[in-house]
């Protein structure tokens, strides 16, 4: 299916794909010339947060199609601009099935890789879908303990909101009633409360791919359990530098945490494949020691800031510019070059875009 609408400036497309009858919405970013070496899903995060971290995800998408990586931003079933609405039935099944039909929509183009990054509750439930994607990488942003904790924290959020601008709105006593729960910018009824009750990071049924990477924040430590899970799991711990400011203050005064970019960055081009920085070590999917940040892996201790107490970790470039959409007429699929040799210095081998 075409792009809704493409933007000329920034080289980004606007596009629905999924189950014709039901479409999803999503905006892709490509790398300039139309080839990629491994497909990103972003999945964001719910209600107000995705709000205030919408600059965050733009920044983050731009700078990763630079990278070289095609990049796919999901808004899941009945949120955003996607068919359905919050009441719907199944809402949990729904929402993971829309971050297997971004994954799958990579796949259809030909990447070989697809790594997936959710921040708080887009991170629970990336993880819950992972099982049913065999995924290069995963990356969990700040991610929340279960749906539970979430509900608590935002009915604990709205209260604290309110009550700071002298506003005294009772939450609606039919949705309370039936097992409902109101949050800032959001109504779930009984069955949403219920499916997201039991997404819990320790009970995620499927197993995590090779690479997992946990950005936590020291002030919020995940509870044991997850702890253990991440052990497990042995993801690769860092901090979410800089979080407080995109999910703790209104979404208009959000900041986008550039140092956090800077590791997510670095973190997937190693585990697609791509050189970081040029040299042969420290850049290729099993490496634990990444451009300019340093990491805990299979550790459920907190880790380190970046060395010498630096927020700002080396990012790189690669000379690409700006990005452009496969979905464009004129661009066609991207094409995915081939696995290179780890530890090589070279980049892995480009092929020509072909049409579709």
């Amino acid at each position: 299916m075409p792009p809704h609408w493409q933007d000329e400036v920034l080289k980004t497309s606007a596009l629905w794909f999924g189950p014709p009858g039901r479409p999803l919405f999503g905006r892709a970013y490509m790398p300039e010339g139309g080839t990629a070496y491994a497909g990103v899903v972003l999945c964001p995060p719910f209600g107000l947060e995705a709000q205030g971290a919408g600059r965050a995800y733009r920044a983050l998408a731009e700078r990763l199609a630079t990278e070289g990586l095609a990049v796919v931003q999901v808004d899941y079933d009945g949120t955003g601009d996607s068919a359905g609405w919050a009441g719907d039935p199944d809402r949990a099944q729904a929402w993971q099935g829309s971050v297997r039909a971004a994954v799958d929509l990579l796949r259809a183009g030909g990447a070989a890789k697809v790594c997936v990054v959710g921040m708080r509750m887009g991170a629970t439930l990336a993880a819950w879908a992972a099982g049913e994607c065999a995924l290069a990488g995963l990356v969990l942003w700040d991610p929340c303990d279960s749906g539970r904790s979430y509900l608590r924290e935002e009915a604990l959020l709205r209260s604290v909101y309110l009550g700071d601008q002298g506003l005294d709105i009772p939450v609606d006593e039919a949705t309370a009633g039936a097992g409902g729960a109101e949050i800032l910018g959001t109504v779930y009824d009984a069955d949403a409360v219920k499916a997201m009750t039991a997404l819990a990071l320790e009970a995620c049924p499927g197993p995590l791919p090779g690479h997992v990477l946990a950005l936590l924040r020291p002030d919020r430590p995940p509870k044991r359990a997850v702890r253990e899970w991440l052990a497990q799991a042995r993801a690769e711990l860092a901090e979410a530098v800089g979080q407080e400011q995109v999910i703790s203050v209104w979404p208009l005064k959000s900041v986008v945490p550039e140092a956090t970019l800077d590791i997510i960055v670095s973190w997937l081009a190693g585990v697609a494949g791509v050189p970081v920085g040029g040299g042969g070590d420290g850049g290729w999917p099993g490496s634990t020691r990444r451009r300019g940040w340093s990491c805990c892996r299979g550790s459920s201790t907190w880790p380190s800031p970046c060395p010498g107490g630096s927020t700002t970790a080396t990012t790189g470039r690669h000379g690409w510019g700006s990005t452009s959409s496969w979905c464009s007429p004129s661009v066609g699929r991207p094409t995915w070059p081939s696995a290179s040799t780890p530890g090589s210095s070279s980049r892995p081998r480009r092929r020509r875009c072909c049409s579709s």
